[in-house]
């Protein structure tokens, strides 16, 4: 997939993300501050009549739920019912007109193009990532990589069959950086 966007649509992207993402973190902060002052003057048996300490508890959890929802870091890669360290590998293709140094490490020639595979541990919380490791790289070169995905190296995605019909598509491919996640 070839990137037609022109690099102020790029700009704008990035953007939009980072504002989104203060925004959500803005509202998470307010949200959680509201639930803390509400609690803290409940223990301290200061608190409001119990409507504005409700009104109160209801705005903050709002608060909360409207940053989750527009901050991008909290974009659902799992089941909400994952929790834990998971193993993730994520696959990018290597373009030629990138320049590494590392070698296949199927044949051990250089990468011109190809894939690269990282593999690393996320924690997750409920479905959300929170951390993860540094992990490590492989480095594929092309034929090395069309082998093990099961493509013929001579052939294009977009190349027809020999009666003429679409190609289809490999369950086991995937498109330029996707993450690829154990399921278990």
């Amino acid at each position: 997939m070839t990137d037609d966007r022109t690099p102020l649509v790029s700009l704008a992207d990035e953007a939009s993300a980072l504002l989104s993402g203060a925004a959500g973190w803005l509202l998470v902060w307010l949200g959680l501050s509201g639930v803390a002052v509400v609690a803290a003057r409940a223990a301290s048996g200061t608190v409001w009549s119990p409507w504005p300490a409700l009104v109160a508890l209801a705005l903050s959890v709002v608060a909360v739920a409207a940053g989750v929802a527009v901050n991008p870091r909290f974009e659902r890669a799992y089941a909400r019912s994952r929790f834990g360290r998971v193993p993730t590998v994520e696959r990018r293709a290597v373009r030629p007109s990138e320049a590494t140094d590392e070698p296949c490490v199927v044949c051990g020639g250089p990468v011109d193009a190809g894939l690269c595979r990282r593999y690393r541990e996320e924690a997750v919380v409920a479905g959300v990532p929170v951390s993860a490791s540094d992990g490590e790289e492989n480095h594929y070169c092309l034929d090395c990589a069309a082998a093990e995905l099961g493509i013929d190296a001579g052939t294009t995605p977009d190349a027809e069959a020999a009666d003429g019909s679409p190609p289809e598509a490999d369950p086991e491919s995937d498109s330029d950086g996707e993450r690829i996640a154990d399921s278990g």
